[in-house]
């Protein structure tokens, strides 16, 4: 859920030395902006503090169709 994009909702990745100003951009602009953790290395960690790998999340990303696509009804 935290990562659907739709009409509404975006993910943006930025380099940590212009993420205040897309920050205070947004804002200025009307967008809420949530902050849903930082990439360091090869993981990814939220603000709950709990690392998840990349490769676990490419393969999450990358996966999900073809398990669903393969799945029998």
């Amino acid at each position: 859920m935290l990562f659907r994009e739709d009409q509404g909702r975006y993910v943006l990745a930025v380099r940590p030395d212009v993420a205040a100003t897309v920050q205070e951009k947004a804002k200025a602009a009307g967008v809420p902006v949530t902050v849903l953790g930082e990439t360091r290395g090869t993981a990814l960690s939220g603000r709950g503090g709990d690392a998840v790998s990349l490769k676990r999340l490419r393969e999450a990303n990358e996966g999900w169709l073809p398990t669903y696509m393969a799945a029998e009804l």
